[in-house]
């Protein structure tokens, strides 16, 4: 039983070379236990993005939307348009459509969101409105760098 296991093991590593795929990654997806039996590792489930509303978060919820959900080609309109309204909280979840299909929904939230006007405003209204700091502790300078170079990020977008 180990003799054929093992021969089964080298006739594998063997393919494997053979089609230059890296062995480090085929140990990843499979993990064998203690009977010899091969094992799948479940991977977590990717939540789906959600989106309220804010203006500067549109480009990333769309963009992560397209990927797991639009470009998916094994789901319907209507399971899209599903999975849109699902993703919706806040002000986004009331925007009004002409119809109630799936592409006029998406493209009533690309008017609304993608305006760069908009954005730029409230881009700017985030920067005015930073917190003062009180003191020059590490952890309060950290967190006005990275708000600082988010907002300045999404301005040169």
């Amino acid at each position: 039983m180990e003799t054929s296991l093992e021969e089964m093991e080298v006739s594998l590593k063997y393919h494997i070379s053979k089609h230059n795929i890296d062995d480090k990654s085929t140990k990843l997806n499979i993990k064998e236990n203690k009977t010899g039996k091969l094992l799948s590792v479940k991977l977590p489930d990717i939540p789906f993005p959600q989106f309220s509303g804010k203006y500067e978060e549109f480009d990333n919820f769309k963009s992560q939307f397209i990927s797991l959900i639009e470009d998916n080609d094994g789901l319907s309109n209507t399971q899209k348009l599903y999975y849109l309204k699902s993703s919706l909280t806040g002000e986004a979840k009331h925007i009004q459509t002409t119809d109630d299909t799936y592409k006029s929904l998406l493209k009533a939230l690309e008017d609304r969101y993608e305006n760069k006007i908009a954005v730029v405003d409230s881009q700017i209204l985030s920067l005015i409105n930073l917190k003062k700091l009180n003191y020059e502790s590490e952890e309060d300078l950290r967190k006005l760098l990275d708000t600082v170079k988010k907002n300045l990020r999404t301005l040169k977008t």
